[in-house]
């Protein structure tokens, strides 16, 4: 009896900004724990590029944050509060099939002036990060609010889905050939 082989694609995890290591730690070992198909591994640390920053807005342009990339697998977590174009603010940003960008500022709860809550903060930035995973191998948005591919306008839209794929996005993995 043979054993099925899998090839796993590594997926890198850049800090971008200051992060702290606590949520970077946190992320890479619940990827690792979920995913079948990628192993994540903690990379460089970058600064935030000053031609991405918008003075006016004083927030930083998504597109320029993934120019920083110099291949699809990468995975740029950053503590800046990020844009993109006709929106005040994204969670995160994914280009085709990668590379992608999550920030974290607009997940923690300091941002609205309440209290550090490690556990909540970890769990919107898993949430949001397997989201821009799902875009990064293919799926679009689902319809379906308690699934981890559902569009999250509001952090309470991150905090009522779930960290898994629904059914029906599923079947679309499978039919691409990603196993989940």
């Amino acid at each position: 009896m043979h054993k099925e082989r899998v090839i796993m694609a590594v997926i890198r995890v850049l800090e971008v900004g200051d992060v702290p290591k606590k949520y970077l730690d946190v992320l890479v070992q619940e990827l690792n724990k979920k995913s079948r198909i990628y192993r994540f591994t903690l990379g460089d640390k970058l600064p935030l590029p000053a031609n991405a920053f918008d003075k006016y807005r004083q927030q930083y342009k998504a597109e320029e944050l993934l120019k920083l990339a110099r291949d699809a697998r990468v995975l740029f977590i950053t503590n800046a509060d990020i844009y993109t174009e006709n929106r005040n603010f994204i969670f995160g940003l994914t280009k085709g099939n990668g590379p992608s960008v999550v920030s974290f500022a607009r997940l923690d709860p300091t941002f609205y002036g309440n209290s550090v809550d490690f556990a909540t903060t970890s769990e919107r930035i898993v949430k949001e990060t397997i989201h821009e995973l799902g875009h990064m191998m293919g799926l679009p948005n689902c319809e379906n609010a308690k699934c981890v591919m559902a569009l999250a306008q509001h952090f309470s839209d991150i905090d009522g889905k779930a960290r898994d794929f629904c059914k029906s996005c599923e079947v679309r993995l499978t039919a691409a050939g990603v196993r989940v």
